[in-house]
């Protein structure tokens, strides 16, 4: 049981969901090269931090799936709260305004490693005091836990009270991936690209199979900033991603006792600056026929038909060919 003031939660596990945000991404920009997050909302650039990525992707799930305009969305707002020293500012992490401007949906954001507690409850109650939403959602990133106010009562609710019959669960387009760094601008000029399939694929599809993770990755000089989403499984993870140039690249991080650890930049499409290349404690660039074999593979016979079994084989062999380098 958690209360703050007269309002009181009752928690349990079976009221958690699994996070609307797992497959929800934040818009990205540039920065000397570097990607900061871009928050819609407010129209200001941010680090990417733990609790700001939840922030931005749980906003982005508000938009695309229960329609809300960004507009009607406010974040970091100030709340003004009475203590014994007076009154304090404290900050609410999102509002979602209703038509009328009136408030709908106030959430609190936690990193993924905050577990939602009696403080993440306690917390979001005071700001609710003065702010009167009839719905709150707290989040990690994780899991969400969703309620509507009712007098002085929460009660539970599914997060699917929110969500539109008609939303995003589905295909996203060429520029949703590209805003979030996924696809080059340099690949969207091709309507049919294969490219916007494989990141609905890989990133927009809910299977348990492929489990997304964000990872930060050390800065490689002249390549693009690899601190990025990637399907994750093992000992290897993979992704699709842009650099400030409009490229699209094919990384794959490999943990192993033999190998180590290595990272391999395929080039897929765009200007042809920086080669493909296998990168251990030094760079060694990777043969044009077998980076070649690799897009023929990857896109030119791409077949809507294919499964993430069968990607999970071609990374595989990718792997063997890049890694017998270095035997």
């Amino acid at each position: 049981m958690y209360s703050s003031g007269s309002t009181v939660f009752l928690i349990s596990k079976n009221m958690l969901y699994t996070s609307v945000t797992q497959r929800h991404y934040h818009i990205i920009r540039y920065e000397k090269n570097a990607r900061v997050c871009w928050d819609p909302a407010r129209k200001v650039r941010l680090l990417a931090r733990p609790e700001e990525r939840v922030r931005l992707q749980f906003i982005d799930w508000m938009h695309y799936e229960c329609g809300i305009p960004y507009h009607r969305i406010s974040t970091e707002l100030p709340v003004y709260l009475e203590s014994r020293k007076g009154a304090r500012a404290i900050r609410a992490d999102i509002l979602a305004h209703d038509e009328n401007f009136k408030p709908y949906l106030l959430v609190e954001c936690k990193a993924a490693e905050v577990s939602l507690s009696e403080k993440t409850a306690t917390q979001v109650a005071g700001y609710n005091q003065k702010l009167k939403a009839p719905f709150l959602i707290l989040t990690n990133g994780r899991q969400d836990a969703c309620f509507k106010i009712e007098g002085k009562t929460p009660h539970p609710v599914g997060i699917e009270t929110f969500q539109r019959e008609t939303s995003m669960a589905g295909f996203r387009s060429a520029s949703y991936w590209n805003e979030r760094g996924f696809l080059g601008s340099l690949s969207l000029d091709d309507k049919k690209n294969a490219l916007v399939s494989l990141c609905n694929l890989f990133f927009g599809s809910t299977t348990k199979k492929n489990s997304v993770q964000y990872l930060e990755v050390p800065k490689i000089r002249a390549y693009p900033d690899l601190n990025h989403y990637y399907i994750y499984s093992g000992y290897r993870a993979c992704s699709l991603m842009s650099d400030p140039d409009g490229t699209t690249w094919f990384v794959l991080l490999h943990s192993s006792v033999d190998a180590g650890n290595c990272i391999i930049l395929i080039r897929l499409y765009g200007k042809d600056v920086n080669p493909s290349v296998l990168i251990t404690k030094k760079v060694i660039p990777l043969e044009e026929p077998l980076t070649n074999w690799f897009r023929e593979e990857l896109l030119d016979k791409f077949e809507h038909s294919r499964t993430l079994s069968f990607y999970d084989d071609l990374f595989e062999k990718l792997e063997t060919k890049v890694l017998q380098r270095l035997s």
